[in-house]
Parts: structure tokens; sequence; C-alpha cells
């Protein structure tokens, strides 16, 4: 059986018509007693990778979404330079050991002429780690 998808509805979150990148990782339930894998009760995040501006593809931000898109919080700056353009994100979830946060990697351009790559780990303080120049 296949799946059905919803009508697109708009966002809240600024966006200069510019390629956003998503991915979805398992987090635990409160309460669950456990992560995907050890059959404990998990609802899914979704991770975004944006532009939010209305004009320009910086800054470049990680937002999260517990609730299937309604809202979203951001949790991580990735670039901050007012005068970059920062394209293309691709956010993918790297699986997490047991008792470590999900570890998201963006890979991106910078002007068109090359690519970085940083990595955020998401848990309960979700922080940014670190990005590749």
């Amino acid at each position: 059986q296949g799946r059905t998808w919803e009508p697109a509805q708009a966002t809240a979150l600024p966006n200069p018509n510019s390629k956003v990148g998503m991915t979805s990782v398992p987090m635990p339930r409160p309460g669950g007693g456990g992560g995907a894998g050890a059959g404990g009760d998990t609802s899914t995040r979704l991770v975004l990778a944006y532009n939010p501006s209305e004009t320009t593809r910086a800054p470049l931000h990680l937002a999260v979404s517990d609730d299937g898109g309604d809202s979203w919080t951001d949790v991580a700056v990735l670039e901050t330079d007012p005068q970059g353009n920062f394209a293309y994100p691709t956010p993918i979830a790297v699986e997490a050991s047991e008792g470590e946060a999900v570890e998201i990697k963006v890979g991106y351009s910078v002007w068109g002429q090359g690519i970085r790559m940083a990595t955020v780990r998401l848990g309960e303080r979700p922080s940014f780690v670190c990005c590749l120049a």
C-alpha cells in the first residue's frame, strides 16, 4: 500500500526562493524508555537546513520540528557572514550509538566555488560542533 501526501502548506520560515534540505531522525518520546532500535516509544524529529532570509543566501541555519513541521526551532547557526552565499544545504543523519546524541552532517556550497561540511549533535541541548573550511 502506498503513502499519500497532504497538499503543501506555507511555513512561517523566511526563504530567499532557495533550496532547503530536510531529513528526519527518530527521537525518544518522554517516558518512552528508549530510542529507535531499542524497542522504545519513538517519534520523528524533522531537521531542516535553510537560509532564514527573504533576500539572500546568508546566513545558514539548522532548525528542528517535533510536530511534523507545524513549528520550527533554530538549533544551530552554521554560517553568519551577511555577504556570504551559502546554498544547496543537504543534511544527513548519522545514527547515534546508545546514549549518544544524533549527529547531523550538513554539506553546502559556498559561493558555488567550494563545499563545506558542518556537524551538529542533536540531543537534549543541540549544539554547534564544528565547521570545516
